[in-house]
């Protein structure tokens, strides 16, 4: 009976001390993930203020604001911008115009950074919506379902 209650003891406290050091890793892991999204968004479209980008957004900027996301006439302001936007996704990870592969080649960090860029951005249309946003870019960038249900779950948790 005596070693059955010391083994009991022995084993409880090796499962104490395992989930701590568990819990540990994990806050450490965690805090550092979220330090480097607290970086990204501080330097999140840093490069819009460079000249190879203000250029062609000065010229479109109010235009863009009117259009609806996805729909022709945003397109060919789209078109106007292209040599500023190449510039945007050659140097910004959380597009996946940044990867050959698109979404597929981007980390869990550029996702997370895509994700709220696709929300702020819906902010800037009269109509903005993220679902629908969720949806077109779903097309346009060949989101699995797995991915598009989980940036739609995001959505319903109102993050």
């Amino acid at each position: 009976m005596k070693m059955r209650a010391r083994n009991y003891v022995s084993n409880l406290i090796l499962h104490l001390w395992g989930t701590v050091t568990h819990k540990l890793w994990v806050i450490i892991y965690i805090s550092g993930f979220v330090f480097r999204l607290a970086w990204r968004a501080l330097l999140h479209d840093w490069t819009k203020f460079s000249s190879a980008e203000t250029q062609g957004f000065v010229k479109t900027i109010s235009q863009l604001k009117k259009t609806t996301y996805g729909s022709a006439e945003y397109q060919e302001l789209l078109d106007q911008l292209r040599p500023s936007l190449e510039h945007h996704y050659r140097h910004c990870r959380h597009h996946p115009e940044h990867f050959e592969d698109g979404v597929a080649g981007m980390t869990l960090l550029d996702v997370v950074e895509m994700y709220f860029d696709w929300k702020a951005a819906c902010r800037r249309h009269a109509d903005g919506d993220l679902r629908r946003s969720i949806g077109h870019n779903r097309k346009r960038f060949e989101l699995s379902e797995e991915v598009a249900r989980i940036l739609m779950n995001t959505v319903e948790e109102r993050s």
